[in-house]
């Protein structure tokens, strides 16, 4: 992948040689072209801002002008070459070979302008400075040359005998980080020393003396991806093991944890009340201490686990399982008893808010059932009129219950077990039912139509407009203003006091899998089939971060209670701790500001911002 000059567009290569580019502020394709990519090494715009340049990992050069579609084959391919690294803009391409001879070629004329004679076995990865007057140079002894081709100037830092693979700069170009088959070594700038070497951790060293100075901890496996933050604080590690882990390396520690289960796929996540626990469901129950990332406790159930819920005390965990729903003590791990829906059938079951009163309805519908969730004493049942696979969802003061079934919906009080109301649903089954944070609005779905009802009356007081897709999802903000819908690849926010449209979200290249708000009401997390995260800033719109790490479809995501924190499962088995932040437009200048080296202009600055009045951090005299 690469950035535009300006950072508007991103380009990108996939594995099916197709090569995007990506505006974005929009998060849409520009434009593609298909062409041999799929063994690209490098990217990178040309001096124009406008051609790309393509590195393949045989020494092929490419240029490709997204105005005319066409493709141009620059520099032919080298037989001799290990590792492939090109220039920010595009001019000098890199090669370096089983000797350890590095070449440096002008892409323009294909001349070789200089050469570094081999030294410590092949030159297995390469990597330019930010400013493009230093090539790193990683070789197969571990040790890693800093060469200056304008004076000839060549500067050697030594590491663990281990055949390094990645290399990255930070943005100032003060920390160089180096993975390597035994180990991921960090160099920079003003670092505390350290003097414990483990396999797979990073070393922090100092780059303009050389000098090793600290150690992190890291993977169990090889490691696979690596990157760097550009003020040169964290590192990014990815790795065969099956995690990705964030390193602070100015505090020498781990700022993030990342989760693993070992079996399949979770199938669902839940947060104690206190954030402190995270609750996974597969084909067990695994509860995880958030604090450590450590497994507190497996609780074994007879069959897969789709859905989980803590009580509001967060002693109580419980678990739709067959024909009934098991009520598990979170403390000691044990299962303290069983509700069974009388006759047997499967039940859907839902805690309310306080997590005293547990509901059941059996699949047929036809009874509701209240339970007191810390004994399973049974409060009250009710012989419902409405059939067919039911929907429910309690009020977030636990006092109301709704259900729906193939034509109407049903307000019941939780205290007596009386219907409190009775209106039609809409056109066919309801298949979803949402309260508003506030209790004030109900969000009904029938096929792909959503309605804002007042409550309790019923009262239809807005018909979203339909969409080309069918909505899937329906999620309230916690402050129950905005009302996010989702569909196949999109987000659609609306206003729920009136209806209107405030936000269309889309940017992920596959389905998206689940949503959640922050609790602030400022961001909104999206994951998606793509193997992506997506956080976005609700007022504006923008996307503000993808968070990458899972290997395949994420399939949920959670916020913890302070905001800061976000939970995410997927498909590659892998539950993910994450440390987010909110949109801050001045942050977002600053790195902008970084990656371009000028001032923005009045439209980007307002394109980036909405509109805010933001005085530009790119100026000296901030």
């Amino acid at each position: 992948m690469a950035f535009s000059p300006d950072g508007r567009t991103l380009a990108v290569a996939y594995a099916d040689d197709t090569l995007r580019l990506w505006d974005t502020a929009a998060g849409r394709i520009r434009s593609e072209v298909r062409t041999d990519v799929s063994a690209a090494r490098e990217l990178a715009f040309a001096a124009d801002g406008r051609s790309l340049i393509l590195a393949g990992a045989n020494g092929a050069v490419r240029r490709w002008d997204p105005e005319t579609g066409r493709v141009h084959l620059l520099l032919a391919a080298a037989s001799d070459q290990v590792a492939v690294a090109l220039s920010r803009d595009g001019r000098t391409l890199a090669l370096g070979s089983p000797s350890g001879t590095v070449r440096l070629r002008d892409t323009a004329t294909g001349r070789t302008a200089q050469t570094l004679a081999g030294s410590g076995g092949a030159a297995q990865t390469l990597v330019f400075g930010p400013d493009g007057r230093t090539v790193a140079v990683g070789h197969a002894n571990g040790s890693v040359r800093l060469w200056e081709p304008a004076d000839g100037r060549v500067r050697t830092l030594t590491g663990p005998a281990a055949t390094l693979r990645h290399l990255a700069f930070s943005a100032d170009g003060r920390t160089l980080a180096g993975s390597t088959m035994g180990g991921t070594l960090v160099m920079a700038e003003g670092q505390p020393a350290m003097d414990r070497i483990g396999r797979d951790a990073p070393i922090v060293w100092d780059v303009a003396s050389g000098r090793t100075v600290a150690t992190l901890t890291g993977h169990t496996g090889i490691p696979e991806a690596l990157a760097i933050s550009p003020d040169g604080h964290t590192v990014a590690t990815a790795s065969t093991d099956g995690t990705v882990r964030l390193s602070d390396i100015t505090q020498n520690q781990h700022t993030y944890k990342l989760l693993t289960t070992d079996l399949e796929s979770a199938y669902t996540l839940a947060l104690s009340p206190d954030g402190g626990t995270l609750a996974t469901g597969d084909t067990v129950v695994r509860l995880w201490d958030t604090a450590t990332g450590r497994l507190r406790a497996t609780l074994r159930t007879p069959e897969r686990v789709r859905t989980v819920a803590f009580s509001a005390d967060g002693r109580t965990l419980v678990v739709p399982s067959g024909a009934g729903v098991q009520l598990w003590d979170v403390p000691s791990g044990t299962l303290r008893t069983t509700v069974t829906e009388p006759g047997g059938d499967p039940v859907m079951a839902q805690l309310g808010p306080d997590g005293g009163i547990l509901a059941t309805i059996g699949l047929n519908g036809r009874r509701l059932h209240l339970w007191d969730a810390a004994t399973g004493r049974r409060i009250s049942e009710v012989k419902r009129e409405i059939t067919g696979m039911p929907s429910m969802a309690f009020s977030p003061d636990g006092r109301t219950l709704a259900t729906a079934g193939t034509k109407e919906v049903e307000l019941w009080d939780t205290a007596t077990g009386n219907r409190l109301s009775r209106f039609p649903g809409g056109p066919g089954k309801t298949d979803d039912l949402v309260f508003s944070p506030d209790g004030r609005t109900l969000a009904t779905r029938n096929l792909g139509s959503v309605r804002l009802r007042d409550v309790p009356s019923g009262h239809v007081r807005a018909a979203l407009p339909p969409f080309k897709d069918v909505a899937r999802a329906l999620v309230f903000s916690p402050d129950s203003h905005t009302l996010a819908t989702r569909y196949d690849e999109a987000v659609r926010l609306w206003d729920t006091a009136t209806g209107r449209g405030t936000g269309f979200l889309t940017g992920h290249s596959a389905q998206l899998e689940q949503v959640a708000f922050s609790p602030d009401n400022r961001s909104l997390a999206t994951a998606g089939e793509d193997g992506t995260v997506r956080l976005w800033d609700v007022p504006t719109g923008l996307a503000y971060a993808t968070l990458s790490g899972h290997t395949s479809a994420v399939t949920l995501v959670l916020y913890g209670k302070d905001g800061h924190t976000l939970f995410t499962s997927g498909k590659d088995r892998a539950v993910r701790e994450w440390g987010v932040r909110a949109f801050n437009p001045r942050a977002a200048i600053r790195k902008i500001c970084t990656a371009v080296g000028r001032d923005l202009t009045t439209a980007e600055q307002t394109a980036y911002t909405a509109g805010q009045a933001i005085r530009s951090h790119c100026s000296p005299a901030d």
